[in-house]
């Protein structure tokens, strides 16, 4: 599960860089302490477990930090394509009965008129809090599908299933441990979200922000990424 992911890499790798804006580096140790304190912010709220809840915001810190807290409160992710449009948020909110989504601050104005509670991204507690009690088949999150055999949907995934995967993703050519990838692939496509940043994780590798794809191929003299998902 995530909850147990994450005291995995806490232990395996604590003083090793995990997330980086090239500002900005989180050791492993901070990150997992960040995402309990997280943890702390959404347990405050007062939600029911298991409840729907939705990140809009680009590949930035506060994404990466999210996208392990929420399932790790023990709540259902569902991380939103940045592009979107109010329509198709308002679309969203209704369909799938969400909570609450943690907006970027870039894009709070197509989320104003959102029936749904909204937070600032960048929210977090002030002291850690312990990881939900799951099990591998409590679902986890849903990913949007694109489309392929008909109109987007979404698939819902489980603990279980989001950290096979992620294991799976463990089994690439050359050296896996310690690599430096750059996170092109948006955190609400399912493959840049196990292959990209989980199986990252699992390997310890330092894995660097990308809030625009089209400006990232300046990134990779800077970063210079032993691998990429693309």
């Amino acid at each position: 599960t995530i909850p147990e992911f994450l005291k995995f890499i806490r232990k395996q790798y604590s003083q090793y860089p995990a997330i980086s804006n090239k500002v900005t580096t989180y050791t492993y140790e901070e990150l997992v302490s960040r995402v309990a304190k997280r943890v702390a912010f959404i347990n405050s709220l007062g939600l029911e477990k298991g409840s729907n809840i939705a990140v809009l915001a680009k590949n930035d810190l506060d994404a990466m930090e999210l996208f392990l807290a929420v399932q790790a409160a023990g709540h259902v992710l569902i991380m939103l394509p940045n592009a979107l449009n109010e329509k198709a948020l308002m679309g969203i909110n209704m369909k799938f009965d969400l909570v609450g989504m943690f907006v970027g601050k870039e894009l709070t104005e197509v989320t104003a008129n959102l029936p749904c509670k909204t937070w600032p991204s960048s929210s977090i507690g002030e002291t850690e809090a312990e990881f939900a009690d799951v099990s591998k088949d409590t679902v986890s999150a849903i990913f949007f599908t694109g489309g392929t055999t008909g109109a987007p949907k979404g698939a819902v995934h489980t603990q279980g299933s989001i950290m096979r995967g992620s294991f799976n993703g463990l089994f690439a050519p050359g050296h896996v441990l310690h690599r430096r990838i750059i996170a092109m692939l948006p955190l609400s496509h399912i493959f840049g979200a196990i292959m990209g940043y989980m199986s990252g994780l699992y390997t310890g590798s330092t894995i660097y922000t990308c809030e625009d794809m089209r400006a990232a191929i300046g990134d990779i003299p800077v970063v210079r990424p032993t691998a990429l998902v693309l």
